[in-house]
Parts: C-alpha cells; sequence; structure tokens
C-alpha cells in the first residue's frame, strides 16, 4: 500500500492490520512504528520513494519488527564514497 506521508508525519500499523498516518512525530523526519503483534516474527518493510510520471521510485526500504520504531532523517548533502 501506498501513503503520502510528510515530515513530521507518523505511520502506525496497527494491531488488525489497519494503517494510520497522522502528527507527532519528529518534526524533521519521517516517522514509522507498528504495535505489538500476538506473531512476533511478523514484520513489515516500509520506505520511502518519489512519484514521478505517474510511477513510483522508491530509494530506501527499511524493515520494521513488532514494537519497533523508525525515524528516517533526510539529509542535506550525503557523501558518497567508491572504490576499485
Amino acid at each position: 500500500m501506498v501513503r503520502i506521508m510528510g515530515l513530521s508525519n507518523l505511520y502506525t500499523l496497527a494491531k488488525d492490520g489497519t494503517d494510520v498516518v497522522s502528527k507527532g512525530g519528529d518534526k524533521e523526519s519521517f516517522n514509522f512504528g507498528m504495535e505489538e503483534r500476538t506473531v512476533k516474527e511478523f514484520q513489515f518493510s516500509c520506505g520511502l520513494g518519489t512519484i514521478v510520471d505517474g510511477d513510483i521510485n522508491p530509494f530506501v526500504a527499511v524493515n520494521i519488527e513488532p514494537q519497533f520504531f523508525v525515524q528516517l532523517k533526510p539529509h542535506e548533502k550525503i557523501l558518497l564514497m567508491f572504490s576499485q
């Protein structure tokens, strides 16, 4: 499923499988969390992407465990190093 989020939004996956995007997370990050599950091995993946010409282009994904919380904070500059 795809949800539109902005900075400071909190995405929560509930015990019954429903999800909600709300305000209330860190104001400079995208915030993801999952309530406790009865099956502890269950996990889900979340990530960030952009929409270009109507297509979703993901650029980062993260696995989230039960009762786990993730903050994805954008950075102004990123240093990339390549070696051979």
